[in-house]
């Protein structure tokens, strides 16, 4: 009975809802008496302890500002559901049948502005958000739409992380609370290579200087192989200065003459460079990526760091570098140019 309802480690706590055919599975440790005592009051009474809204100027600085931000974006006129035929008709139904005391529910359910799909993962996540907490990660929801087409988000609803400003999106079930913590708490505590949208890329490529970009598509078991690959090298790219993330977008692919997947396109100050070695030898990847050949552009002067810099002392006879304090320089841009 207990593989029916999603249980396959023993032993386990499940909390069961009257309004819910799902069981909510305990997460936590099975040792700590209290933090179980405190987890059922929370599945008893959830809005005790809810996932904090923000949105504007909050939102924003909350991005900057956050080590380890989770986002939930929702919004019930652009959600999936919420725009299903099946949705509408039952909701009209409802509206032609009010029930007593209706005026002040309906005020209320404009006043929060949920759909059933919707509100269904808030109360999933909210399970988790003490557990976040745990592990140093921030957890807040919006309903803001134009931060959220800011960032690329343009699928409601979706969960985003954001670590140090970079976003990553989440690609997996969101009603599933469990696959939702072990992703946060593994990008969290581990370097990943960021899955980012299309808006997302277009920024990137105007202010990071060097960007690889890994484009692959859903369902390919060699895609999924090289990722492997290029995770174990993705630290010392950040070493090196070179951003790499991950983008699913076969139109988007086109732009850069990507007829296969998976493909790494190398952006240096926004021009880019398709590799056309193997992907699977993640080595010769990195050493493709930090090669002063494919790093150097006509007319620039490249702009290195510590690691770089050591790189370049060591493998080139001549060379010149020029130091420069971006704060307290005035002059140092005028030089520059």
């Amino acid at each position: 009975m207990a593989k029916e309802f999603g249980v396959f480690a023993l032993p386990a706590v499940l909390f069961f809802k009257m309004s819910s055919k799902e069981p909510v599975i305990y997460a936590g440790d099975l040792y700590e008496e209290q933090d179980i005592l405190n987890w059922l009051m929370t599945q008893k009474d959830p809005s005790g302890d809810v996932i904090d809204e923000v949105e504007g100027d909050v939102l924003l600085k909350t991005i900057q500002e956050s080590e380890a931000l989770a986002v939930y974006f929702w919004n019930k006129t652009l959600c999936e559901l919420c725009n299903s035929k099946a949705y509408r008709k039952q909701k009209a139904k409802k509206d032609v049948e009010p029930s007593e005391g209706s005026l002040d529910e309906d005020s209320e359910d404009n006043k929060t502005d949920e759909c059933d799909q919707c509100k269904e993962i808030l109360e999933e996540l909210e399970n988790i958000d003490d557990d976040c907490d745990r592990h140093g990660i921030t957890f807040v929801k919006t309903q803001d739409f134009k931060v959220a087409m800011d960032f690329g988000v343009s699928e409601f609803p979706s969960l985003v992380y954001f670590e140090h400003q970079v976003p990553n999106v989440f690609e997996g079930e969101l009603t599933e609370e469990e696959e939702v913590l072990q992703w946060l708490i593994t990008q969290r505590t581990e370097d990943r290579i960021e899955l980012i949208t299309r808006v997302m890329l277009e920024e990137m490529v105007e202010e990071t200087q060097y960007l690889a970009v890994y484009f692959y598509k859903l369902n390919c078991h060699i895609c999924d192989e090289i990722l492997e690959g290029l995770e174990k090298i993705d630290d010392e790219c950040d070493v090196f200065g070179i951003h790499m993330v991950k983008i699913q977008d076969p139109q988007l692919a086109k732009r850069y003459s990507i007829k296969t997947f998976p493909a790494l396109v190398y952006f240096r100050n926004g021009n880019p460079l398709l590799f056309e070695g193997d992907l699977q030898n993640e080595e010769s990847v990195l050493e493709w990526l930090v090669d002063d050949d494919n790093r150097e552009l006509a007319d620039e002067i490249e702009q290195v760091n510590d690691r770089m810099l050591e790189r370049l002392l060591d493998q080139s006879l001549l060379l010149a570098v020029f130091f420069y304090d971006d704060n307290d320089c005035p002059e140092c841009e005028e030089i520059l140019e």
